[in-house]
């Protein structure tokens, strides 16, 4: 009886249209200045066949002051969830595939991009003011939350390195993968239901702990148009947040509330187990492995 295996494929992002010609590199959250307050493409147009150069700004996280709940079509755990495994990492994951990294204001640094979008994972206290953060729902033009110490936060330069689109199948060489991507841009594309972009929260969690969700910007052109202050002169590719960014205040684009429970997962409950000295008249009887089955490897020994 032969077994299917399900296969996947992973891509670090995912870029449609224009922003693939954005003109300046990521610098990955180096603290290095781009000298770009915008992103910049360049187009060519012909007049009368004379090739007219032209530079072209876009879009960016700084003109961004909300996202389409609809866009978000699953979130790890569940909102409300108490019982959540506090060796798992919590994520969001967004129908279009590309949205993490669609107002990205560079372009790839080899093949490392930041999604313009965040994502943070903070205790909630007992009581009101004792947890990590302050959350003001009503403010506008978002509600923000204050992260109260910058240790809750990831290190900026390596927000890159949490978001990935996912392919539900699997593809066997990078041709094979980069023609699939190609026709995600038609029209009625019957392999657009098989792709989502994912971002992830590196916190380790604690057991038996409430946590809160935020989804914030990464770029600090972002974090300021979603508080309603003046962005016009900051960089385009300045992270929002550092090292000593302690009582930091973020917009926040969509938020939920969790709870871990006790650490009962597999690597948990192995380390309750005592070693024994085994008996010796066990673990004598040869095993034919050459044949494990499950899409693994045939065995040469």
């Amino acid at each position: 009886m032969s077994i299917k295996v399900a296969k996947y494929t992973f891509g670090s992002w995912l870029r449609k249209g224009i922003g693939g010609r954005i003109i300046t590199v990521d610098n990955l959250g180096s603290g290095a200045a781009s000298g770009a307050l915008r992103s910049d493409v360049k187009i060519e147009v012909n007049v009368n066949d004379h090739p007219q150069p032209k530079i072209f700004q876009l879009l960016g996280p700084g003109d961004i002051i909300g996202i389409n709940p609809a866009m978000v079509v699953r979130t790890e755990p569940l909102n409300w969830i108490s019982n959540f495994e506090p060796n798992y990492l919590p994520f969001i994951e967004f129908y279009d595939e590309d949205f993490l990294w669609r107002y990205t204001p560079a372009n790839a640094n080899g093949d490392k991009l930041r999604p313009w979008l965040s994502l943070i994972v903070l205790k909630e206290g007992e009581q009101p003011g004792t947890g990590e953060f302050t959350f003001n729902e009503k403010k506008l033009p978002l509600p923000s939350v204050t992260v109260k110490s910058a240790h809750t936060l990831p290190p900026a330069n390596q927000v890159w390195a949490w978001s990935h689109v996912h392919v539900n199948e699997g593809h066997d060489s990078t041709t094979e993968f980069e023609a699939f991507l190609k026709t995600l841009t038609d029209l009625d594309n019957e392999n657009s239901d098989k792709i989502i972009g994912r971002l992830m929260c590196p916190r380790k969690l604690e057991s038996n702990t409430a946590y809160r969700a935020f989804l914030i910007p990464t770029f600090e052109t972002g974090r300021l148009s979603g508080l309603g202050l003046d962005n016009s002169v900051i960089d385009a590719q300045q992270a929002s947040w550092n090292g000593s960014s302690n009582n930091i205040e973020f917009p926040v684009y969509y938020h939920w509330f969790f709870k871990t429970g006790d650490n009962q997962d597999f690597e948990s409950l192995v380390k309750i187990l005592e070693p024994r000295i085994m008996d010796s008249r066990l673990g004598i009887r040869d095993m034919d492995g050459s044949s494990p089955g499950f899409g693994l490897t045939e065995g040469t020994d």
